[in-house]
């Protein structure tokens, strides 16, 4: 299973969701309910991380 944290575009609070690589999974924002898909395609791994909020 692969993890991926997502930002919610309202509210700006994370979002954590697991998948193997080609799924498509709906989530909700536990913070302000905004619905929204989270893509596990074309996994690349960073060679850095964002240190800065709301993406560290």
């Amino acid at each position: 299973m692969i993890k991926k944290i997502a930002i919610c575009p309202k509210c700006k609070s994370k979002i954590s969701c697991t998948g193997e690589e080609g799924d498509i999974v709906e989530v909700k924002c536990n913070n302000c309910g905004n619905n929204g898909k989270i893509f596990f395609v074309n996994l690349n791994e960073i060679d850095f991380y964002p240190v800065k909020e709301p993406f560290a």
